[in-house]
């Protein structure tokens, strides 16, 4: 920027030649711009008409010199480094597997032995060269295995150092991605869901980039396919699949870039039955204590239609004559079948059946009996009283089992024998109290003595 202009201007004494005065007159504002520029103008030229034409020169300089004051400032001067740092000079970003150069510069003389460390979250590396015309030149080659994320540098030389990071970024995912699938059995009811979770590395086995598109594609029983589009996030992708309402098996199938996965499936089994009944298979037998009968529900579907899945538990409770117990079974081919012993006792058994949450109203099973009388006869024996029980006669008319069980109770307790062609004889000890002989229900009581 112009500050002064300087001028020679005649002596002002007419007298012995003296060297010119030279003055420097200082320009702050356009007014002594123009006075300056005035100043040049030769004597002869100083009338009007060459007045005006100089001012008007005048202005357009001054014009001009606004102008260039208005021009954008110069960019900021190149910073110095400091006396103890080193510059390193890489790429912010490569993709992984790429070689790239990295020079280092700073305060060093030729020849200065220059060390850099380069590491990543898998791997620590070291580099070691000279400097040459004050600058250290590396090549670094590509790691072989994952490597992604941060990469950081770091240049030593004596007790200079340097820092710097960059971004190793991965490539596109390869095959087989890795699929994980759980549960592998839902309910069919349109609100279960099972869990897809997808692992996509490229081709070192890095992680594919935060935001890598995942294509999910479910096939459903009745060959729909559905399809949605996941990202991944922090190495893995994931979603939730909601169930249908068909029952069957689904098929999921995932890409990722050009990678693929190998094929999963899940089970979509009906959900809790609507209500049902249990219903008898066999007629009615006698309570003998050893007659089975058969009995079942109707067929478990859920509100869908689907059928209840093989091999799913379902119990019956029984309460009655043969006491309370639970039975168990499993579902074959939508109906569930449970065998039921005949109790010892003539009497009514209720049956309710539970599967998979839902209960079946109850089913009352009657039993009647099996003995309506039978003989017994008290004779003196040396150690008390022989009593003979039978012939005991079923209602079917023939002798009760083979091995029927005779209960006879006294005052001293209680004991059980065998029948064997309707009979059974026994020694009790003399007493005054009545005894009870009671066979599959019938009792009868009667009063001995020795």
């Amino acid at each position: 920027m112009v500050t002064g202009v300087t001028t020679n201007r005649p002596p002002e004494s007419s007298g012995s030649q003296t060297r010119p005065a030279r003055r420097r007159i200082g320009v702050t504002s356009a007014p002594q711009r123009s006075r300056a520029l005035l100043g040049l103008v030769p004597p002869r030229l100083r009338n009007r008409r060459a007045l005006l034409a100089c001012a008007l020169v005048a202005l357009v300089l001054v014009a001009f010199m606004r102008l260039r004051g208005t021009s954008p400032e110069p960019p900021e001067p190149f910073v110095a480094i400091a006396a103890n740092e080193l510059s390193i000079v890489a790429p912010p970003a490569l993709g992984v597997g790429e070689d790239f150069n990295v020079s280092v510069r700073g305060d060093l003389a030729d020849g200065s032995p220059v060390t850099l460390l380069v590491e990543t979250g898998y791997a620590h590396r070291r580099f070691d060269t000279t400097t040459d015309d004050g600058l250290a030149a590396f090549t670094i080659e590509a790691s072989t295995g994952p490597a992604s994320g941060v990469l950081t540098l770091t240049a030593i030389s004596g007790d200079k150092t340097g820092h710097a990071t960059l971004q190793l970024i991965p490539g596109t995912a390869v095959d087989p991605l890795e699929l994980f699938l759980g549960p592998r059995t839902i309910e069919a009811t349109n609100e279960t869901a099972t869990m897809i979770v997808v692992v996509a590395e490229d081709a070192l086995g890095n992680p594919v980039s935060d935001g890598t598109p995942v294509d999910v594609r479910v096939t459903r029983p009745d060959l729909e396919a559905e399809a949605f589009t996941i990202e991944t996030d922090g190495l893995l992708a994931w979603s939730r699949i909601i169930s249908g309402t068909l029952a069957g098996r689904s098929k999921v199938a995932v890409t990722v870039d050009d990678g693929r996965g190998k094929e999963l499936d899940f089970l979509e089994v009906a959900g809790s039955p609507d209500p049902f009944l249990v219903e008898l298979v066999d007629p009615p037998v006698p309570a003998d204590g050893r007659s089975l009968l058969r009995l079942q529900t109707t067929e478990l579907v859920d509100e869908f239609g689907n059928v209840l899945p093989d091999g799913v538990n379902v119990f019956a409770d029984v309460v009655g004559p043969g006491g309370t117990r639970r039975l168990t079974s499993q579902v074959i081919k939508g109906i569930a079948e449970f065998t039921l012993e005949a109790p010892s006792r003539p009497g009514t058994e209720s049956v309710i059946v539970t599967a998979s949450g839902t209960v079946s109203p109850p089913l009352l099973v009657p039993f009647g009996p099996m003995v309506t009388g039978f003989d017994v006869s008290a004779v003196p024996d040396i150690d008390g009283v022989r009593l003979t029980i039978g012939p005991v006669v079923s209602t079917l008319g023939a002798f009760v089992p083979d091995g029927t069980p005779v209960i006879v109770t006294t005052e001293r307790g209680v004991s059980q024998h065998p029948t064997f062609n309707g009979e059974t004889d026994l020694v009790i000890a003399a007493t005054s109290e009545p005894v009870t002989v009671e066979v599959l229900g019938f009792e009868r009581t009667l009063q001995v003595s020795g």
